[in-house]
């Protein structure tokens, strides 16, 4: 999931990935998902937290919705402290502006 600068809402192109990975999560109710919001470096610090947890919180929002029972999910927002590229070119920011997840086996 990728996000247009300052945004946390999700675009078309986001949903039929989104649309995906539920059915994953459907066909196997052993995992658990942790969705991780991270941001470019513009912008202040503070500002970037708080969207970086918004951007996960929509995309849980969305599975949510779709049905996937919400003790199955946690979200956490990482602002701009784990880029996976550096941030000096437009395209490269926007690599950044990113949502990832972890799949976790129940216990």
């Amino acid at each position: 999931m990728f996000f247009e600068f300052d945004k946390a809402e999700l675009q078309n192109i986001s949903i039929e990935e989104l649309d995906k990975l539920f059915i994953y999560l459907t066909n196997n109710v052993n995992l658990n998902i942790e969705i991780y919001g991270h941001t470019d470096t513009i912008g202040l610090a503070k500002r970037n937290n708080e969207l970086s947890l918004q951007r996960a919180k929509s995309v849980s929002s969305y599975l949510i919705n779709k049905g996937l029972k919400p003790e199955r999910i946690k979200w956490f927002g990482f602002g701009s402290s784990k880029p996976i590229t550096v941030n000096d070119t437009e395209a490269d920011r926007a690599k950044n502006r990113r949502v990832e997840f972890k799949l976790i086996k129940k216990n």
